[in-house]
């Protein structure tokens, strides 16, 4: 396998710069993420592995988004016995599914489906074409239980817990569930992203990777943008617990999970009003609390997060064993086990 051969002549380049900065980019992001041990000058090159990580997480954004609007047959490699779904719930017919496409979608959160769907497909096709013989093929893929463990964690940071059975949290089976789910991947992807950007070796994979870090924070913002609109006054309240209080939640779930090197701010996950106190109704106006759409820092920088970091969050696991989104764990190409494993050792 030859990344390299993604940039060989001009008009490939161009097209490789082209689509990254128009796609979805969650797992390009996602798997590109953390702060190399090394020195970044006469470190190892390990852009194959964080490109077959990133492919990874495309896999599974691309699964999601492709389930809910009914086209997951189209992610390559497609087999039903590797994407595990709520029973019931077939996600290959759009006629079927909680986001059909039936031209004109009055629904906007339809449409943010729908338009994401696309991106994260076109994302996992540009990387299998670039990487060749060499990507790493579907892993198996959890979008079930999963996402009732993130639900049973989060509940379990309220005090009194969630209104709802956390068995009961089904992505695909309304709007607003689908952007909580969306919520738990799209902060991960920016996290990621800046983590790793500047030991990038390949400088023509960092220009792009500039674009796709932008396009995931779009994605990110649009999500919490929708979520901070969904609280206590529209009545989106789920048994008198608010959404604010939920998306808080689950961002602190994502904290516990992360860990990451000790030394360094685990803190690296805000919900979307400021407000520190998790178990409180907050509505505007309440409390002198304000929207807090941008996660950043008190130097208004995104946060960083390293590669074993992400794949706790995926594997819903502090010490990194494989499970929660990826039962199996990923899948690693022949040759890459030990850049792989140094990479989910940061």
């Amino acid at each position: 396998m030859n990344v390299q051969k993604l940039f060989e002549t001009k008009v490939d380049r161009r097209r490789v710069l082209g689509n990254l900065g128009m796609m979805g980019a969650g797992a390009m992001l996602t798997a590109c993420g953390g702060v190399f041990a090394e020195d970044p000058k006469t470190g190892k090159d390990y852009d194959a592995a964080i490109l077959n990580f990133a492919l990874n997480l495309e896999y599974l954004e691309a699964a999601f988004y492709l389930a809910v609007v009914g086209r997951l047959h189209e992610l390559p490699g497609y087999d039903p016995a590797k994407v595990i779904l709520p029973s019931g719930y077939d996600g290959t017919d759009p006629s079927k599914s909680l986001f059909p496409d039936k031209g004109p979608v009055a629904d906007p959160i339809a449409e943010y489906a729908q338009e994401i769907a696309q991106d994260e497909l076109a994302h996992v096709q540009f990387l299998i074409a670039g990487l060749g013989s060499g990507a790493a093929s579907l892993p198996k893929l959890d979008l079930d239980a999963s996402f009732k463990a993130a639900a049973a964690a989060a509940s379990g940071l309220t005090m009194n817990g969630f209104p709802f059975d956390p068995a009961d949290f089904d992505p695909f089976a309304n709007g607003a569930f689908f952007l909580h789910g969306a919520f738990i991947f799209e902060d991960v992807g920016v996290t990621a992203y800046k983590g790793a950007a500047r030991y990038l070796k390949n400088p023509d994979f960092l220009e792009a990777a500039a674009g796709i870090l932008a396009v995931e924070a779009y994605h990110a913002g649009l999500v919490r943008t929708f979520l901070y609109a969904a609280d206590k006054r529209r009545g989106d309240s789920f048994g008198g617990l608010d959404t604010w209080t939920i998306v808080r939640a689950i961002s602190d779930a994502r904290d516990s999970l992360d860990q990451g090197n000790a030394s360094m701010n685990t803190d690296l996950d805000q919900g979307i009003v400021g407000n520190d106190d998790l178990d409180t109704l907050v509505h505007e106006g309440d409390d002198g609390l304000g929207a807090n759409i941008v996660p950043t820092d008190s130097n208004g920088i995104a946060f960083s997060r390293t590669p074993k970091q992400v794949a706790n969050i995926v594997y819903l696991s502090p010490t990194t064993q494989a499970g929660g989104f990826f039962p199996e764990g990923i899948t690693i190409p022949s040759g890459l086990e030990d850049d792989f494993a140094f990479l989910l050792s940061l």
